[in-house]
């Protein structure tokens, strides 16, 4: 609730600073539509796990979980293996559907101001997330450029145009999940 709230905040922030921005000098801003960057949250999901610090976190796990096992430490083996099934279930939540990608765009925030500026839009928000579109308001897919500051390979291009429209449901994928328990 609070991130629609701020969603909403940011995109009537945008829209009065705009307005305000246009009776300073109608002729240059008449036109001029306040953008908004939109992003495929599957999409920044699937490309932080292409990346080596995913990777590397993967290999030093299993590592830890085979030491635990050659060393009989089954507490620890068992926490492993807990931790492993937990980082693979947040990961399938937000590869397939709607599961927050905040975690994953913490690891590059520095660097969304500046692809923020560089696209010309005056927030970044998960596409996901609006409950509305106002005509208003010029709405720019970002989701290739956010998706390149953790690989930008032609695989996640790919991906991008073969995913399905809408994402699966969160409140569906649980229930398929207990279901398949």
């Amino acid at each position: 609730m609070k991130k629609l709230i701020f969603l909403l905040l940011a995109i009537l922030f945008t829209v009065m600073q705009n307005k305000a921005s246009a009776n300073e000098n109608p002729s240059e801003k008449a036109s001029e539509k306040p953008r908004i960057g939109i992003y495929d949250s599957r999409i920044i999901a699937v490309a932080s796990t292409r990346t080596d610090e995913f990777m590397q976190t993967i290999q030093k796990m299993k590592s830890e979980h085979q030491n635990a096992i050659s060393t009989g430490d089954t507490i620890k083996a068992k926490l492993l293996e807990k931790k492993g099934s937990t980082m693979q279930s947040i990961t399938q939540k937000q590869a397939f559907s709607t599961f927050p990608v905040t975690d994953i765009l913490e690891k590059v925030k520095d660097k969304i101001p500046e692809l923020a500026e560089k696209l010309n839009v005056s927030c970044i928000v998960n596409k996901w997330a609006i409950a509305f579109q106002n005509e208003d308001i010029e709405y720019v897919d970002v989701t290739l450029e956010l998706a390149a500051l953790f690989t930008d390979s032609e695989e996640i291009k790919i991906m991008y145009k073969q995913f399905p429209g809408q994402p699966q449901s969160l409140i569906k994928m649980e229930m398929e999940i207990i279901d398949a328990k």
